[in-house]
């Protein structure tokens, strides 16, 4: 396995020693180092050389205040981030849509320690390194691309032994192609660029478990240590499951989609102005996020039910047509479980529409479902312009 060595001397002087004394010999020959560190760094920790040790634990700070000199500044050519858009967060929080996903402003801060022969640990050195992360995948892909960007963010202060670390993308579940495996000193900057594969059987849908994780790379014969500190990153689901195409697909599961409407679309507008004032009237406001309302969730009949099942059944009751091209409409969606056959006819909207006008209306969501990968269960919201 490739490994690289680094050093940086640090000239500042450290008056800070942090230790838990266990008395008598024997028991100090017992203590268990991680232990010990688990509850001082309040970070996760791991062993890359004799007594020594490194830690690694999130801290609520971003760039803006983290970088404590203009040497350090000089470091991060951040204006060529490859994490940038309308969807990034800031401050280490997920910015998301349902295909992508981006997190500004992640801060981890390293804490090499010492572990002596009474039994004490001792802190020889922080400092602290940011990052960027993007996650993106395709429409009918289950590919996904995992890029980041990591830099020295403090200047740092005490001492630390010879170290880089490898940074590279794991996941429990589905294959992942480090391609662009990324090194990073404690004076550096790197970023990296993954390609996650996940192969869903099908009918089915996973959760992919992914991780940004850190190997310490001493330089010496110990080999590379895994330490458990991982940035974060979004749930995404794949799926290959029929009913919303015949490809595969990966989506956010975080995000929950808006299907639009409007009042001005000739093909849909009388379906467009009844659910518009559903969503004024009805007192849950079914899927309208601006007035409160409640979220709407997709109920999946099954192949051939669009059109008949127990919510429109229950909706549509005592129904009389005022001629051969009116219909039937309902609000909330016969294909959701907020339907009157769940929440009952009183909590529900019904209105003569055009049967054309009605049908096109449910081309469009089924389309919408298809599109932003929506499985039963999953969570949408409705917005009429």
């Amino acid at each position: 396995m490739l490994k690289r060595t680094f050093a940086v001397l640090f000239t500042l002087a450290l008056a800070l020693t942090l230790g838990v004394v266990v008395p008598g010999a024997s028991q100090a020959a017992s203590t268990d180092p991680l232990t010990l560190l688990a509850k001082k760094s309040a970070g996760t920790c791991g062993q890359y050389a004799t007594n020594e040790y490194l830690c690694g634990k999130h801290v609520a700070t971003s760039s803006a205040t983290s970088s404590t000199s203009a040497a350090v500044s000089a470091q991060v050519p951040v204006s060529a981030s490859i994490v940038t858009g309308s969807s990034c967060g800031a401050s280490s929080k997920w910015g998301q849509q349902r295909f992508q996903g981006c997190q500004n402003g992640y801060v981890t801060q390293w804490q090499h320690w010492q572990y002596n022969t009474n039994g004490t640990v001792t802190l020889l050195g922080t400092i602290n390194t940011e990052s960027r992360q993007l996650y993106s995948t395709k429409k009918g892909s289950t590919n996904i691309t995992h890029k980041y960007e990591i830099w020295r963010s403090s200047a740092g202060t005490g001492t630390y032994n010879q170290t880089s670390l490898r940074v590279e993308t794991t996941d429990k579940i589905c294959t992942v192609t480090n391609g662009s495996v990324g090194y990073l000193t404690w004076n550096g900057y790197i970023t990296g660029n993954h390609t996650v594969s996940c192969n869903v059987a099908a009918g089915k849908k996973v959760t992919a478990a992914l991780a940004l994780s850190y190997v310490v790379l001493p330089g010496s014969s110990a080999g590379d240590k895994v330490i458990p500190e991982k940035l974060s990153h979004p749930a995404i689901r794949c799926d290959r499951v029929t009913y919303v195409g015949s490809r595969a697909g990966c989506v956010l599961t975080a995000v929950q989609p808006t299907f639009k409407m409007s009042t001005k679309d000739a093909a849909t507008k009388h379906t467009a102005a009844h659910v518009k004032a559903a969503q004024k009237s009805l007192k849950d406001h079914w899927g309208n996020h601006a007035l409160g309302g409640k979220v709407l969730t997709r109920k999946y009949w099954g192949a051939g039910k669009s059109t008949n099942n127990p919510n429109r059944k229950v909706a549509c009751k005592g129904f009389v047509k005022k001629n051969s091209t009116d219909s039937c409409d309902e609000y909330p969606f016969a294909s959701t479980h907020q339907g009157a056959y769940y929440v009952g006819k009183s909590r529900v909207s019904v209105a003569h529409v055009p049967s054309a006008d009605n049908s096109k209306a449910g081309s469009k969501l089924a389309t919408f479902f298809s599109t932003y990968r929506i499985l039963d269960t999953d969570a949408f919201w409705v917005s009429v312009s």
